[in-house]
């Protein structure tokens, strides 16, 4: 096999082996990834809430 010199492919590799790694460390209770992304959701409503409650207060 040829080696690739490319800095996009050397990127690739790199995150191919971090994405294995977590995977293989990654602990037992751990939500699984549809609940991060309920959470991510769920954070991302509360900074918007955060923000129109700063916004109301800068105007008072």
């Amino acid at each position: 096999m040829i080696a690739s010199h490319h800095p996009t492919d050397k990127f690739d590799r790199l995150r191919r082996q971090a994405v294995e790694l977590i995977r293989q460390h990654r602990p037992a209770d751990v939500p699984p990834p549809d609940d991060i992304l309920e959470l991510i959701h769920e954070l991302q409503i509360h900074q918007a809430e955060l923000e129109i409650q700063s916004a109301a207060s800068r105007l008072c």
